[in-house]
């Protein structure tokens, strides 16, 4: 199966654009025959979990011990919850299992994410990164202007201001296998 991965805030609740965006683009890459995969807890994580079960896919939350044990618990509705104890080993099960990555705004955990993700891009992990929300481009505006961000590494990212724009991204990058080669009509 091959998983994407959606990172975002926390705290985003449900009603909110950016929840329904991650709900819809679960929801759609699930039908689609997508696994998900996400942080395991709530806001853009919830939606992400929620658009992919009602659509019947699956949802892996990849969970940090340190969360569940103080505030948290795990989202109920996953598939799979998958602990870790540190933060460096989560984000790197996270990374290691998607085979895309899309990140809506979110706090320094979803800055974490992205920018680890953006550096194993530039590094040559050939993972798409695409950034959801009409946020990121006045982000990377921002960056660009104040950091060392080079044109050729802004240029790997793909910024989508819809669900539907970011389904279709990854519909262009990441190919779900053929299931069942022998139903190919031969030329």
């Amino acid at each position: 199966m091959k998983y994407i991965a959606i990172f975002g805030s926390s705290k985003t609740p449900p009603g909110h654009p950016h929840y329904e965006m991650a709900y819809e683009l679960a929801n759609r890459l699930a039908h689609a025959g997508y696994g998900i995969c996400n942080g395991g807890y709530w806001g853009i994580m919830d939606a992400a979990t929620r658009g992919a079960r009602d659509a019947g896919g699956v949802a892996v939350g990849v969970t940090l011990e340190h969360f569940s044990r103080k505030r948290y618990g795990a989202n109920p509705l996953l598939t799979r919850e998958e602990p870790k104890s540190r933060l460096p080993d989560r984000l790197s099960s996270l990374l290691d299992r998607s085979d895309a990555c899309v990140a809506l705004p979110g706090g320094v955990g979803t800055l974490a994410e992205v920018f680890l993700s953006w550096n194993l891009q530039v590094t040559g992990e050939n993972k798409p990164l695409i950034l959801l929300g009409l946020e990121w481009k006045e982000i990377l505006d921002f960056l660009q202007e104040h950091t060392e961000i080079e044109d050729k590494h802004r240029a790997e990212l793909r910024i989508c201001t819809t669900a539907e724009e970011a389904f279709e991204q990854i519909l262009q990058q990441v190919s779900l296998p053929n299931l069942f080669p022998f139903c190919e009509e031969k030329t």
